[in-house]
Order: C-alpha cells, then structure tokens, then sequence
C-alpha cells in the first residue's frame, strides 16, 4: 500500500477557483486532509476532503462542525463539493500545528502550560456539552496551538468528525475513539458527558509526563484503562496530580461530573500555582494579638463544614463545600492557599495536618510546609478512613480494607454496613473499632488480623467517634426519641455508660478525644469520656458552623450572611 507521503497532490482544477492546494497533511481511508490558500483572503486553510464512499462521516462532520462559534474550537468556514464529486470542510490554518506534535518535540509540558491547555479544551467542552454534544475522541493529535501575540499559544480543540448527540451515543449507535483516550464505559457502549473528561485526564496525564498512563496493544490499553489504577507518582505538582486523579475515575458516578466544573478547578489551582510561583505578599486584616477576632468572610457556594488549624500563631480554616475543600489563612481570607478537590471526608490529625482521600489515594497534608504525602496510593474508591500511628484502615464500595504502613501487612474483609457508611477508629494497639449493621448502630472491635473481640449495640446510628487511649466516645441519633443525640462511652472492661442531649442540635462532631456540639440556641458544648456537658459559649443566632482545633487552643464560628459572605470569629482559647 502506497505511503501517503508518496500521494501525488489532488489537481487544483478539482477545486473552486478561490482555494489553492498546497500541501498534503495526512490521508485515510475516507478523507484527505490538505493545506490550502484561499485566495479571496491570502490566508491559509486546512481543507478535509472526504472520498466519495464517505458520505456520510461528511454529513456527520458539517452537522457537527459548521455552526460551532467558540475561541477554543477549530472553526469552518466553508463547505463546497469537487468537480470529481468529493465533499469538502474548509477550516481555519493554526499555524502552531498539533499538541501531538508539540510534544513530541518537548516530550512533556511546565506547570503552567498544561494548566493553560486543560482551560482551554475544558472551557470548549462547556460549549459542546451545552449543545448536548459529546466530542469522543479527544486526544492530542485533535488539539491544536494557535499563537498569540504575547509569544504564547493558546490551545484549540478540533476534528469533530466523531462528535455526537447525547442521545445517539446511549442508544449505543455511536463508537468512534481511539483506544488510548477512551473511558471505560464508552468500551460497554455507555456515554455521559463526562466521559469526555477522562479522555481529557489521560491527556493532561501525558501533558506532565510525556507519555499515555496505559500503553500496549488495543486489547491491553482496553483492558487497563476498564480496571488498572494507573501510577500517578510522575505527576509531581500535588494539585495537578489530585485533580488528573478525579478525572481519571473509572465510574462516571464518582468522576468530576460536568466540564464547568473542571474548568472552575483549573481556574482555582492555576490562581493558586501563579501566587505561589510570584511570591505575592498580602497585607493582613489585622494583627493577631486579640482574644478574639471577627473578619468578613467571602463564600463560594453552600458550606458544609468546617475545619481549624494553626501554624505558628495564625488560624486556618478549611472549608468544605459539595466538591472541595478550601484552606484559608484567616489574615488573608480573600486568598485560598490551597484547593482539595473533590474530598469526601477529612480527617483532622494534628493541630496543623490533615488527611485526605483522591479517587486512588490517601494523602497527608502538613500545613506547616504545605507539602503532600502519599500514605497510600492505588487505592479504589476510599470512602470512610482513619488514619493513626502508621496504620490506616478505609472502606470503598465493598471492603474494609487494613494497612500496617509500618511493615507493609495489610487485609481486608467485607463488613455488614448497610445505609451508612462505617465509622472507624484506631487505637494506639493493633485493635479498631467500627460500626456496622443495617442502621450503623452495632460498634465492632476487631484486632490487627480483623477478628471480632468485642461489640456493643446501640440506640441508633453511630454518627462520630472518637478516642481517648481505650475508651471510645460514640455519638449516635435515636430516631425512635424524637431525634435526640446521645453520646456514649464505651470500654470492653465495662459496662457501657451514655448521656442523652436533651437540647436541639445544629451541629455536633468528635475533635481530639472530645465531642463538641452547637445547639439551635447556639450554644457551644462538649464532653469527654467523663461524659460531663460544659458550656463553653454562647453566640449569636446566625451561627451555624463551629470548629475546634485538634489541640483545642482555638475556636472558630461561621456566622451566614448571605449565601456568599460569612463572618467569622476566632476565639484564642489558649490566652488568658
């Protein structure tokens, strides 16, 4: 078979007078894709001429491609038939060619300029998905560099050819993509928007890296991109590396759902990576000698909860929303220093670290230095974990799964949770404990190799625990007692003693080896495993979060405004 760098260029006599053929691009089984002048304007363009058998992936492409306005999607410009019958898209010229080849010659690209190429496509994506389109087939050979003015690029999706109607891809009437790029439920014929979203994670993958996470044959990439959990180790920008983790999730259910979210991410992390990169200096609000200090507090969304921290005399705060956490110095509440994405759960560890889970990973964050270590990696879907003394013990969609960190043992077993998912907690020992049952309401100790050695049952769900050396302090909800809380302690060695609140509950959780709660008439109280109630405030009607640090040396409390500014107060409960 003949090369097609041996094709003899078409005749220009095929052509309309006002397009010139100059060059052949590349050439397939059912097109031809050449560069052209057009000679009304003296620019260059790409002109995809599609072979007559080929009828209908030209119908198909102009459907898709013609009436697409966006800076970041290939435009077309024209359409017209050869004399010799063949159908014809004319679309612009970028003259910064492919992202394929770009990287081929630079074998990977910096920080900041895989930041500005997953903004662009993403921000392209909005556009498409809203015209309920998915693209299929995004890759780097369909990205494009159109330079800018500044000596820069900016990146432009193209080759729509594969695009389709949400519709059509679900009715399994629609399989154009490439292998390496595909996600796994397009392999069973199934498509969500953000199935395009993985192609794109296995993209900004290559953009850090220089090559593919799963490479092989059809059949091997096939395989693995259906059930490996790729390495993600090369990756070692931490934010990039947690967010190409949540692209990269096998089921669209647990995946960044829409490309505006992903672009609202980006946005986020490239802010925070250009502040961190420059060194910028902000001016405090104020000086922190004061016992107690309020500032306005600018909110994104919902706040769901709330976390607090402390480096070196200054309180951070993390909060949580429905798909990241953001961690802010309260001297610069206008400036996030860092963005967790999509954390299902937090684990405060210390009075400046922190926990965290990705879709494959279980993280420590020190605040101290803001560096990220990787407790374990490879992980499929933690839900629920607790972290302590090297060991971690985490639940996904069907195990219990145990590590010893310190010598590499570890097991797993399926354990009986039904509506809730399990509480844990280590103890200094081997042991654990966690809840299980159909309503959470029966605590189970296990040993280091997962035997039961004791359980309790209890008067409903259990929502929080906590530890103080042998003890467990457990909060649960009866529903069958008008909703009321009861916090419990629990001992093998004992019988096992509770104090039931008696007061409506906004918020209550375990912080250090002592539960705190807010009541509806904003009170602020908590119990160790004496089980005795102290009052430990009182505060205004809009509160509606609190938070203690591990070491209870601080408070805070998020009083709601409007939807999108909050006032906090920071209690110095270490001073006198």
């Amino acid at each position: 078979m003949k090369h097609w760098q041996d094709c003899a260029l078409p005749d220009n006599n095929l052509f309309p007078k006002e397009y010139t053929v100059l060059e052949l691009l590349r050439e397939s089984s059912t097109s031809s894709v050449l560069i052209g002048i057009d000679e009304k304007t003296g620019y260059k363009v790409i002109i995809k001429c599609f072979k007559q058998h080929a009828k209908g992936a030209y119908l198909r492409e102009i459907g898709a491609a013609y009436d697409m306005k966006h800076h970041h999607l290939v435009r077309c410009l024209n359409t017209f038939h050869r004399t010799d019958g063949e159908s014809c898209l004319v679309y612009e010229y970028l003259s910064g060619g492919s992202l394929s080849d770009y990287l081929a010659s630079r074998g990977n690209l910096s920080i900041d300029l895989v930041f500005r190429c997953l903004h662009d496509i993403s921000a392209a994506l909005i556009y498409l998905h809203a015209l309920n389109r998915i693209h299929c087939d995004i890759k780097p050979e369909n990205i494009f560099l159109r330079p800018t003015s500044d000596g820069q690029f900016e990146y432009v999706l193209g080759d729509l050819g594969a695009a389709c109607f949400l519709r059509e891809a679900q009715e399994g009437h629609h399989v154009t993509g490439t292998p390496a790029y595909i996600a796994p439920e397009r392999i069973r014929s199934q498509f969500f928007f953000n199935s395009d979203l993985y192609s794109l994670g296995i993209v900004a993958f290559e953009l850090c890296t220089g090559y593919r996470p799963f490479t092989g044959n059809v059949e091997e990439i096939t395989q693995a991109n259906l059930a490996q959990i790729p390495s993600l180790e090369a990756i070692k920008y931490q934010p990039l590396r947690d967010l190409i983790d949540h692209l990269l999730t096998k089921s669209p259910q647990k995946r960044i759902e829409t490309a505006s979210l992903a672009y609202a991410y980006l946005s986020k992390l490239q802010k925070q990576f250009v502040d961190a990169r420059s060194e910028q200096q902000f001016t405090p609000l104020q000086r922190l000698e004061a016992k107690v200090r309020q500032l306005n507090l600018p909110l994104e969304d919902n706040v769901l909860g709330l976390n607090c921290f402390h480096v070196a005399g200054r309180v951070y705060v993390a909060l949580t929303y429905a798909a990241y956490t953001d961690i802010i110095d309260l001297q610069f509440p206008n400036h996030v220093l860092k963005t967790l994405t999509n954390t299902h759960s937090i684990q405060v560890t210390g009075a400046a670290t922190l926990v965290y889970a990705t879709p494959t990973r279980i993280q420590q964050l020190d605040l101290n230095t803001m560096a990220t270590t990787t407790l374990l990696d490879k992980v499929n879907g933690p839900k629920n974990f607790h972290y302590h003394n090297n060991r971690l013990v985490f639940t996904d969609d069907f195990n219990v799964c145990y590590h010893n960190l310190k010598n590499g043992t570890n097991f797993s077993f399926r354990s009986p949770s039904y509506l809730f998912d399990p509480e844990i907690c280590l103890f200094e020992t081997e042991s654990f404990c966690m809840s299980e049952g159909l309503a959470n309401d029966k605590l189970v100790k296990r040993d280091g190799a997962g035997a039961v050695t004791f359980n309790w049952v209890l008067d409903g769900p259990l929502l929080a625990m906590t530890r103080s050396n042998d003890i467990v302090l457990g909060v649960t909800l009866n529903v069958k007692d008008h909703n009321k809380y009861s916090i419990w302690r629990l001992n093998e060695t004992e019988e096992a003693k509770k104090t039931i609140l008696s007061d409506q509950i906004k918020q209550i959780s375990c912080i250090g080896n002592a539960v705190y709660w807010l009541t509806q008439e904003t009170k602020l109280y908590c119990c160790g495993v004496d089980l005795q109630q102290k009052l430990l405030g009182n505060f205004t009607q809009t509160s509606t979060h609190f938070a203690v640090s591990f070491d209870g040396l601080y408070t805070v409390m998020l009083d709601l405004v409007t939807r999108n500014q909050a006032v906090i107060t920071q209690f110095n409960n270490g001073e006198s």
